[in-house]
């Protein structure tokens, strides 16, 4: 058993959406001649399959993705906080979710004899996204890949009547093949509208973006608008895989903020990590703190504008955390003209503390916005886990002293 792929599994059904809204309403292109009720039945029925999916997974850890496996890091490394290292070690879930995206764009929606999608075969070379495409799709995936997913997808009682997938999966060789589920007659519906979803949201610059956000997590919140628009969620959906202690901080903390006319800025995708930045300011000067979430945990890297102040977070906090924000012990400024990314808006931003009657700096973009940062520079930026009671505590009364710096007493 492969407890990390155990815990993906469960952290990734706990992010799956609950429920829509009480007055979600399908946009009327989506909607494909069936009533209000079958589209729902289709919705709930899609969510279902995902828990399954889940579930399968994580009872078959020994046999899936076993090699690469092997080689996970849950903390990730520097520059990545542990996505690119999933989709690297554990790639049955771009891979599924891939999979998925590819028979709900290609299928259409048929209600006789059954209630089915009906998928040309010729169809499923039609590239999707041209940018996640060059290196990732369904017709990139080695034949073994295709038979191994497809038949985990038989499993999970998903039916491709018109095709043999069970020792290879080619489509040219494929008229016309039909998918229904043996679990639900209405996940065909299901299926549709998540690609619907997927692709009826604006500014994800690829749809690699969204096989996590969108179609494992059966968010279906895109298809009440005829129009694309930008994905947007809310950061109570990861406070929800959380523990109860921690997810009762991060609703503290997000009321806290919003209440004090902070803006979100969302990561790529539309998820983690979450920063919150004063309005009027850039990322860059305005950050009061940054939140990641996934499966390991929650780890806050907190604004450092205050940290000038004589009276600031700093003096207050075990010696432990200190030695995190410290990027070493040059006592030596730090020329910018050193600094690894020499183009763009990400370029070094000097802050700076003083402890025990020394002066310590930092860089602002070391932590989650340059991958040199403990690599090819000395800064090495900041995080803190709030899993200890008293570390979130601590960072809690830090962001106070942060969002509050500057203000007017």
């Amino acid at each position: 058993m492969n407890k990390h792929l155990l815990n993906i599994c469960g952290y990734s059904k706990a992010l799956i959406t609950p429920n829509n809204p009480d007055k979600f309403a399908v946009a009327e292109r989506f909607k494909y001649g069936l009533t209000d009720d079958e589209l729902q039945k289709g919705i709930t029925a899609y969510r279902d399959f995902l828990h399954s999916l889940f579930d399968f997974i994580a009872s078959n850890t020994a046999q899936i993705d076993v090699a690469r496996g092997k080689k996970y890091n849950p903390y990730g490394t520097k520059g990545d906080r542990g996505t690119s290292s999933v989709k690297e070690h554990f790639p049955v879930f771009f891979d599924i979710a891939m999979i998925l995206l590819s028979l709900g764009f290609h299928g259409r929606i048929e209600t006789a004899p059954e209630t089915r999608l009906s998928i040309a075969g010729e169809d499923m070379s039609v590239v999707i996204c041209p940018i996640t495409e060059k290196y990732q799709s369904l017709i990139k995936m080695s034949n073994e890949r295709r038979v191994e997913l497809f038949g985990l997808l038989t499993e999970l009682g998903l039916r491709f009547s018109g095709a043999d997938f069970s020792e290879e999966v080619d489509f040219t060789k494929v008229k016309t093949f039909y998918v229904t589920s043996v679990q639900n007659e209405y996940f065909a519906v299901g299926l549709k509208l998540i690609a619907d979803a997927a692709t009826n949201i604006k500014d994800h610059y690829k749809m690699e973006n969204l096989l996590f956000p969108v179609i494992l997590r059966g968010d279906f919140q895109s298809l009440s608008s005829e129009k694309p628009k930008k994905y947007v969620y809310d950061i109570r959906d990861f406070a929800r895989a959380q523990p109860p202690e921690i997810r009762d901080w991060i609703l503290t903390l997000n009321e806290f903020l919003l209440n004090k006319n902070c803006k979100m800025i969302q990561g790529m995708g539309g998820g983690p990590p979450f920063t919150y930045a004063k309005r009027n300011t850039t990322v860059t000067d305005g950050t009061v703190c940054v939140i990641e979430t996934d499966a390991v945990g929650c780890f806050v890297s907190p604004g450092v504008n205050h940290l000038s102040n004589p009276n600031s977070i700093i003096n207050m906090l075990p010696n432990n955390m200190v030695e995190m924000i410290k990027s070493g012990e040059e006592t030596e400024r730090f020329d910018a003209e050193q600094c690894c990314r020499k183009s763009g808006n990400m370029g070094f931003a000097r802050f700076s503390f003083i402890y025990n009657g020394k002066e310590y700096e930092g860089c602002r973009h070391a932590e989650s916005r340059c991958q040199y940062a403990g690599k090819k520079c000395r800064f090495t930026g900041f995080r803190f886990n709030l899993a200890e009671p008293v570390v979130r505590e601590l960072v809690m009364k830090w962001i106070e002293m942060e969002v509050n710096y500057g203000q007017m007493d």
